[in-house]
């Protein structure tokens, strides 16, 4: 679990103190406002980001690799995207979803195990519901597979880490999305 990080550098863009794609970074503990603008809209040039955090509008992206991402709420404007060498996937209901993605192979593999995500700038819309997964070419844009989900380590590791926090007490006192909340329960005890 890291603090909060701020890239240091020249002004960088929309006035965040920092240069997009800075090397270093100042690491300060603390909760910190989003001082965005209600225009402010994550647009193409965003996209290949690590994330963008707009005012309703998140976009994950990943890279090499498989990111994991356990949607435990969803406001009714706001908008959660997984992505993956151009390709989105716009997680539609809470729930626990996975994107792997291979640079090399240029293949996008989403995994639902639960909740509700739909494909998106593909040609066609396609949504994909608990216990589902889809391989996709993220050159041709077409499916190269559609089934039933599978499992590895990294879900199982993931998964435990989401049934520890799950059992935390904070979360009976404290909203599970504040930031920190995972730190509560070790410093200290609840009373009503």
């Amino acid at each position: 679990r890291r603090p909060a990080a701020r890239p240091r550098g020249p002004a960088g863009p929309r006035g965040t103190g920092g240069a997009q794609g800075a090397i270093s970074v100042t690491v300060r503990r603390g909760v910190f406002k989003w001082a965005n603008k209600a225009a402010d809209l994550v647009v193409a040039a965003d996209r290949f980001v690590a994330c963008a955090i707009e005012d309703d509008q998140t976009v994950v992206e990943t890279a090499r690799g498989a990111s994991h991402v356990k949607l435990r709420s969803l406001a009714e404007r706001e908008r959660v995207l997984l992505a993956a060498d151009g390709l989105q996937f716009e997680l539609r209901q809470p729930g626990d979803f996975r994107l792997d993605f291979d640079p090399v192979r240029h293949r996008a593999t989403i995994r639902v195990f639960s909740g509700l995500a739909r494909v998106l700038d593909f040609g066609e819309q396609m949504d994909l519901t608990g216990g589902q997964q889809a391989e996709i070419d993220t050159v041709s844009r077409r499916f190269v597979s559609l089934g039933q989900l599978s499992r590895d380590g990294f879900d199982s590791c993931t998964e435990s880490r989401n049934r520890e926090q799950d059992r935390q007490q904070a979360t009976r006192y404290v909203s599970p999305e504040m930031t920190g909340i995972e730190a509560l329960d070790d410093h200290g005890r609840w009373e009503s």
